[in-house]
């Protein structure tokens, strides 16, 4: 049986075949990345560039309940899904937040403090917020998951420090509706600011709950806050 018929019996209809170049501008990107994310491992990133540009890479018509990139072991191929601009999804500005992120340690005095857990991934966050009367204060959270996860749960405290609750609830409804494309006016979206990085998750099933995991959760505590008629507390909920 062909490799061929192998591939279409999972779904997979393959398009394009990358170029030498662009193979190795990828191979280049995920080797630093991996020795950037996983520094206990010592990877090397020249031995870890060769090994990923030996590939054959190839963009393909995908299924949904697939991932954005597929390995397929009889012939040691990766196929993209041909929706999934990677340079789009995994930037720059992503893949920097969820790294390094400084949004990532504990707060004194928190109003609110939730845990938020994605099980399809295995994400895990534990979201602190500080309220000062209307406004949020502060944020930050700790916890554990892939990169959209932490990169999105940093990028949404940037985006809403500072923020009275009110401004916040309708960012946090701009940002759901953006990923669940049901939001796509241009002017609702300026006000995602870094956060719009995150657009074409839409694109990727499997990687949307991990997108939303900390808006769901800041979500719950605003509506909690809210439930209590407070503008301003200071009881820790844990």
């Amino acid at each position: 049986m062909s490799i061929e018929s192998d591939l279409k019996k999972e779904g997979i209809e393959v398009q394009t075949k990358l170029d030498t170049l662009k193979v190795n501008s990828i191979a280049k990107t995920i080797a630093e990345l991996l020795v950037k994310a996983f520094p206990e491992h010592n990877f090397k990133t020249d031995e870890l560039f060769k090994k990923l540009a030996r590939l054959n890479m190839y963009t393909a018509k995908v299924p949904n309940g697939l991932s954005e990139a597929n390995y397929f072991y009889k012939n040691t191929s990766i196929y993209y899904n041909e929706k999934i601009d990677l340079n789009d999804i995994y930037n720059e500005l992503i893949m920097e937040h969820s790294m390094n992120s400084y949004n990532k340690k504990k707060l004194k005095d928190v109003s609110y403090e939730e845990i938020g857990h994605n099980p399809n991934c295995g994400d895990e966050i534990t979201l602190e917020v500080k309220l000062d009367g209307d406004k949020i204060e502060d944020m930050a959270f700790s916890g554990h998951g892939c990169a959209i996860s932490q990169a999105s749960t940093s990028i949404m405290i940037d985006t809403l420090k500072g923020k009275n609750v009110k401004e916040a609830k309708d960012i946090i409804e701009t940002f759901i509706g953006m990923i669940k494309r049901k939001n796509e006016s241009k002017e609702d979206l300026e006000k995602l600011e870094d956060a719009i990085a995150f657009k074409n998750i839409a694109n990727m099933p499997a990687r949307v709950k991990c997108a939303l995991l900390a808006w769901h959760t800041l979500e719950d505590i605003l509506n909690k806050n809210e439930q209590n008629g407070k503008g301003s507390i200071n009881c820790c909920c844990k």
